[in-house]
């Protein structure tokens, strides 16, 4: 059986002209994997990045809370308190519940021993994150 260069042409120019269109699949595929991992990289990094301000937030409330006191800050408390409770481990949930508990019933100051603890919860969460 001898093949024919016409017949060995006709082979060549169909394998030159499918090798591109393979060639831009695959790549094309590997992109969109790669597209598709940066992006969730890059909301990873967002999510952690909305973690650490509310943290952050309510750190700065329990400063201020220790520091001023007053019916505005127990509000201002409050909030970050319970936006900070879904980012916690379930020690620091409770305690910042506790406290805010008690910020709210209580005219009074609050222990410096429970803000401590909430802070120092909240400092541990905030180093848990990778940013």
């Amino acid at each position: 059986m001898q093949i024919d260069t016409g017949f060995l042409a006709l082979i060549i120019s169909v394998i030159s002209l499918c090798s591109p269109i393979i060639t831009t699949l695959i790549n094309n595929r590997y992109l969109s994997k790669q597209r598709k991992l940066d992006d969730e990289t890059k909301r990873q990094k967002l999510v952690e990045l909305h973690q650490r301000e509310i943290l952050e937030s309510a750190l700065q409330e329990i400063g201020s809370l220790r520091i001023l006191g007053n019916r505005e800050n127990k509000t201002e408390f409050g909030s970050a308190c319970l936006l900070a409770y879904a980012y916690v481990d379930p020690k620091t949930a409770d305690d910042l519940m506790r406290l805010y508990l008690v910020s709210l019933n209580s005219p009074k100051e609050i222990p410096d021993e429970m803000l401590e603890e909430a802070a120092k919860g909240i400092t541990d969460c905030l180093r848990k994150l990778h940013i």
